[in-house]
């Protein structure tokens, strides 16, 4: 697969987040400032991630090829190193059956019984 070629692969978070839990990354100033007990500034923009960080989806990163694994492959995808860096996204690129979330509610307030997730007795 063409996306391992590269040390450094530029992505755009696509599910509804993306959890790593170990490698590097390289982050913009506020990506790193609002992981700062999370990662350490390994130099300039990358990082190394010393407990569990999480981005929304539509947030851009670069991540170290040995931090991709299938789970992270499921939840983002390969952005052009030309398109500019975006940290919203837009209605049009969201998915039909996808529930409408804030992209400031936090994950674990949402109720997991809502839509027939889990079944109440």
């Amino acid at each position: 697969m063409a996306l391992f070629k590269r040390e450094w692969i530029r992505v755009k978070v696509t599910g509804r987040a993306l959890r790593l839990v170990a490698g590097k990354v390289k982050l913009n100033k506020k990506q790193a400032g609002d992981r700062s007990n999370s990662v350490k500034q390994v130099s300039g923009t990358v990082y190394e991630i010393v407990q569990p960080i999480e981005f929304k989806r539509g947030e851009t990163l670069e991540m170290n090829r040995e931090v991709l694994t299938k789970v992270a492959l499921a939840s983002v995808e390969p952005v052009d190193a030309a398109e500019p860096q975006e940290t919203k996204t837009s209605p049009a690129t969201k998915s039909a059956d996808a529930p409408e979330t804030p992209d400031d509610e936090p994950l674990n307030s949402i109720d997991p019984t809502a839509e027939g997730l889990l079944k109440k007795e």
